[in-house]
Protein backbone atom coordinates (compact mmCIF):
# COMPACT_ATOMS: atom_id res chain seq x y z
CA UNK A 1 0.00 0.00 0.00
CA UNK A 2 3.08 2.20 0.77
CA UNK A 3 4.49 1.61 -2.40
CA UNK A 4 1.72 2.34 -4.58
CA UNK A 5 1.04 5.51 -3.13
CA UNK A 6 4.86 6.63 -3.84
CA UNK A 7 4.10 5.62 -7.42
CA UNK A 8 1.54 7.50 -7.64
CA UNK A 9 2.95 10.77 -5.54
CA UNK A 10 5.87 10.07 -8.09
CA UNK A 11 3.75 9.92 -11.38
CA UNK A 12 1.64 13.78 -10.14
CA UNK A 13 5.21 15.11 -9.55
CA UNK A 14 6.47 14.21 -13.36
CA UNK A 15 3.29 15.44 -14.27
CA UNK A 16 3.85 18.56 -12.84
CA UNK A 17 7.43 18.62 -14.30
CA UNK A 18 6.03 17.96 -18.11
CA UNK A 19 3.57 20.64 -17.84
CA UNK A 20 5.95 23.22 -16.12
CA UNK A 21 8.37 22.73 -19.13
CA UNK A 22 5.79 22.77 -21.68
CA UNK A 23 4.88 26.17 -20.27
CA UNK A 24 8.11 27.38 -20.41
CA UNK A 25 10.28 25.53 -23.63
CA UNK A 26 9.26 28.55 -25.73
CA UNK A 27 8.14 31.69 -23.46
CA UNK A 28 10.99 31.23 -21.30
CA UNK A 29 13.83 29.03 -22.84
CA UNK A 30 16.68 29.95 -20.03
CA UNK A 31 13.82 28.52 -17.21
CA UNK A 32 13.01 25.50 -20.05
CA UNK A 33 16.33 24.32 -19.49
CA UNK A 34 15.84 24.21 -16.02
CA UNK A 35 12.87 22.31 -16.00
CA UNK A 36 13.54 19.79 -18.41
CA UNK A 37 16.49 18.66 -16.26
CA UNK A 38 13.78 18.39 -13.79
CA UNK A 39 11.97 16.72 -15.40
CA UNK A 40 14.44 13.89 -16.72
CA UNK A 41 15.60 13.34 -13.24
CA UNK A 42 11.75 12.94 -11.87
CA UNK A 43 11.08 10.54 -14.64
CA UNK A 44 14.25 8.17 -14.14
CA UNK A 45 12.82 8.11 -10.27
CA UNK A 46 9.23 7.12 -11.81
CA UNK A 47 10.94 4.60 -13.54
CA UNK A 48 13.00 2.58 -10.41
CA UNK A 49 10.01 3.07 -8.19
CA UNK A 50 7.53 1.31 -10.87
CA UNK A 51 10.23 -1.08 -11.08
CA UNK A 52 10.17 -1.76 -7.23
CA UNK A 53 6.54 -2.01 -7.39
CA UNK A 54 6.21 -4.37 -10.30
CA UNK A 55 9.22 -6.64 -9.15
CA UNK A 56 6.40 -6.95 -6.11
CA UNK A 57 3.84 -9.42 -8.98
CA UNK A 58 4.24 -12.73 -8.73
CA UNK A 59 3.34 -14.50 -12.22
CA UNK A 60 3.31 -17.92 -13.25
CA UNK A 61 4.97 -19.27 -15.83
CA UNK A 62 1.84 -21.80 -17.10
CA UNK A 63 -1.91 -21.65 -17.52
CA UNK A 64 -4.32 -23.00 -14.51
CA UNK A 65 -5.90 -22.81 -11.11
CA UNK A 66 -4.07 -21.25 -8.33
CA UNK A 67 -4.31 -23.00 -5.67
CA UNK A 68 -3.30 -22.33 -2.02
CA UNK A 69 -3.02 -24.39 1.20
CA UNK A 70 -3.80 -21.87 3.59
CA UNK A 71 -5.16 -19.16 1.14
CA UNK A 72 -6.72 -16.75 4.01
CA UNK A 73 -3.27 -16.01 5.17
CA UNK A 74 -1.77 -14.93 2.21
CA UNK A 75 -3.21 -11.00 2.21
CA UNK A 76 -0.97 -8.80 4.23
CA UNK A 77 1.59 -11.43 4.05
CA UNK A 78 4.92 -10.31 3.81
CA UNK A 79 7.15 -13.30 1.48
CA UNK A 80 11.26 -13.48 0.99
CA UNK A 81 12.35 -14.21 -2.28
CA UNK A 82 12.23 -18.20 -2.81
CA UNK A 83 9.20 -18.55 -0.61
CA UNK A 84 6.72 -20.92 -1.88
CA UNK A 85 3.60 -18.79 -1.84
CA UNK A 86 1.22 -21.78 -3.86
CA UNK A 87 0.95 -24.19 -6.86
CA UNK A 88 -0.54 -23.88 -10.32
CA UNK A 89 -1.96 -27.01 -11.15
CA UNK A 90 -3.44 -27.57 -14.81
CA UNK A 91 -6.39 -27.74 -15.31
CA UNK A 92 -7.26 -30.82 -17.63
CA UNK A 93 -4.96 -33.16 -15.58
CA UNK A 94 -4.77 -32.79 -11.77
CA UNK A 95 -1.74 -34.75 -10.51
CA UNK A 96 -0.32 -35.83 -7.44
CA UNK A 97 3.55 -35.61 -6.61
CA UNK A 98 5.08 -39.06 -5.51
CA UNK A 99 8.38 -38.63 -3.26
CA UNK A 100 11.12 -42.04 -4.53
CA UNK A 101 14.34 -42.82 -2.90
CA UNK A 102 17.19 -43.21 -4.37
CA UNK A 103 17.54 -46.55 -3.76
CA UNK A 104 14.01 -47.44 -5.82
CA UNK A 105 14.31 -44.50 -8.51
CA UNK A 106 16.30 -47.01 -11.06
CA UNK A 107 13.45 -49.48 -10.26
CA UNK A 108 11.19 -46.79 -11.57
CA UNK A 109 13.13 -45.81 -14.69
CA UNK A 110 13.17 -48.67 -15.88
CA UNK A 111 10.81 -51.59 -15.14
CA UNK A 112 7.32 -48.92 -14.54
CA UNK A 113 4.54 -50.56 -15.35
CA UNK A 114 1.52 -48.75 -13.43
CA UNK A 115 1.08 -47.18 -10.38
CA UNK A 116 -1.71 -48.27 -8.31
CA UNK A 117 -2.68 -45.33 -6.34
CA UNK A 118 -4.84 -45.08 -3.29
CA UNK A 119 -6.08 -41.62 -0.89
CA UNK A 120 -5.95 -41.01 2.88
CA UNK A 121 -9.17 -40.63 3.40
CA UNK A 122 -10.17 -43.55 0.75
CA UNK A 123 -7.75 -45.73 1.38
CA UNK A 124 -9.64 -49.15 0.48
CA UNK A 125 -10.67 -47.65 -3.18
CA UNK A 126 -7.33 -48.12 -5.10
CA UNK A 127 -7.05 -45.73 -8.94
CA UNK A 128 -4.52 -46.90 -11.62
CA UNK A 129 -2.96 -43.73 -12.06
CA UNK A 130 -0.32 -42.78 -14.94
CA UNK A 131 3.29 -41.29 -15.04
CA UNK A 132 2.91 -37.41 -16.28
CA UNK A 133 6.61 -36.83 -15.66
CA UNK A 134 9.75 -37.72 -13.85
CA UNK A 135 12.46 -35.70 -12.94
CA UNK A 136 15.66 -36.29 -14.22
CA UNK A 137 17.94 -35.54 -11.15
CA UNK A 138 17.34 -36.14 -7.58
CA UNK A 139 16.39 -33.17 -5.11
CA UNK A 140 17.53 -32.84 -2.00
CA UNK A 141 14.32 -30.78 -0.67
CA UNK A 142 11.33 -32.49 -0.16
CA UNK A 143 7.98 -30.63 -1.50
CA UNK A 144 5.73 -30.81 1.15
CA UNK A 145 7.37 -31.86 5.13
CA UNK A 146 4.10 -34.27 5.39
CA UNK A 147 6.47 -36.54 3.60
CA UNK A 148 9.42 -36.75 5.84
CA UNK A 149 9.74 -38.41 9.33
CA UNK A 150 9.02 -35.12 11.46
CA UNK A 151 5.30 -34.96 9.90
CA UNK A 152 4.65 -38.44 9.30
CA UNK A 153 6.10 -39.64 6.71
CA UNK A 154 9.15 -42.52 5.75
CA UNK A 155 11.46 -40.11 4.18
CA UNK A 156 14.32 -39.77 6.49
CA UNK A 157 15.29 -36.12 6.93
CA UNK A 158 17.62 -33.81 8.75
CA UNK A 159 17.28 -33.75 12.21
CA UNK A 160 18.61 -29.55 12.36
CA UNK A 161 16.23 -28.62 9.40
CA UNK A 162 13.30 -26.63 11.34
CA UNK A 163 11.41 -26.96 8.36
CA UNK A 164 11.28 -30.64 8.30
CA UNK A 165 11.61 -30.53 4.54
CA UNK A 166 15.63 -31.61 3.88
CA UNK A 167 16.21 -34.76 3.06
CA UNK A 168 19.12 -36.68 3.91
CA UNK A 169 19.92 -38.44 0.77
CA UNK A 170 19.07 -37.12 -2.80
CA UNK A 171 15.05 -38.27 -3.33
CA UNK A 172 13.33 -38.04 -7.01
CA UNK A 173 10.39 -36.66 -8.07
CA UNK A 174 7.14 -38.51 -10.03
CA UNK A 175 4.41 -36.66 -11.28
CA UNK A 176 0.81 -39.35 -11.49
CA UNK A 177 -2.16 -38.17 -12.83
CA UNK A 178 -4.86 -38.27 -10.62
CA UNK A 179 -8.61 -40.19 -11.37
CA UNK A 180 -10.78 -37.41 -13.52
CA UNK A 181 -13.46 -38.45 -11.89
CA UNK A 182 -12.41 -38.96 -7.86
CA UNK A 183 -10.48 -35.84 -7.38
CA UNK A 184 -8.40 -35.69 -4.00
CA UNK A 185 -10.97 -34.07 -1.27
CA UNK A 186 -8.67 -31.46 -0.29
CA UNK A 187 -5.58 -29.61 -1.71
CA UNK A 188 -2.38 -31.72 -0.56
CA UNK A 189 -3.60 -34.72 0.47
CA UNK A 190 -1.93 -37.12 1.38
CA UNK A 191 -1.79 -40.53 -1.28
CA UNK A 192 -0.75 -43.84 -1.08
CA UNK A 193 1.41 -45.37 -3.82
CA UNK A 194 2.24 -48.85 -5.46
CA UNK A 195 4.53 -48.87 -8.24
CA UNK A 196 3.73 -52.45 -10.53
CA UNK A 197 7.24 -53.67 -12.32
CA UNK A 198 6.44 -57.03 -13.76
CA UNK A 199 7.38 -60.29 -12.95
CA UNK A 200 11.69 -60.35 -12.06
CA UNK A 201 13.57 -63.59 -11.61
CA UNK A 202 16.14 -63.29 -8.10
CA UNK A 203 19.00 -63.12 -9.74
CA UNK A 204 17.55 -60.28 -11.65
CA UNK A 205 16.86 -58.51 -8.99
CA UNK A 206 19.93 -58.86 -7.30
CA UNK A 207 21.78 -57.52 -10.05
CA UNK A 208 19.33 -54.47 -10.10
CA UNK A 209 20.61 -54.21 -6.08
CA UNK A 210 24.14 -53.99 -7.08
CA UNK A 211 23.48 -51.13 -9.43
CA UNK A 212 21.60 -49.27 -7.73
CA UNK A 213 24.27 -49.46 -4.77
CA UNK A 214 26.59 -48.50 -8.14
CA UNK A 215 24.36 -45.46 -8.78
CA UNK A 216 24.28 -44.16 -5.42
CA UNK A 217 27.73 -44.69 -4.60
CA UNK A 218 28.81 -41.94 -7.35
CA UNK A 219 25.83 -39.79 -6.90
CA UNK A 220 23.93 -40.58 -10.16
Amino acid sequence: RGLAAEVAVARATVAEADARYRAEQFSEPVKAVVSRDRLEQETILLRKIEERAGNLLVRAETDGVLVASQSQDLPGRYFKKGDLIAYVLEKNVPMARIVVPQDDIDLVRTRYHFAELRFADRIIQAHVAGKVRQAVGGVSELPSAALGIQGGGEIPTLPNDAGGVKTMERVFLVDLALPADEPPAAFGERVFVRFDHGFEPLAWQALRRLRQLFLSRFDV
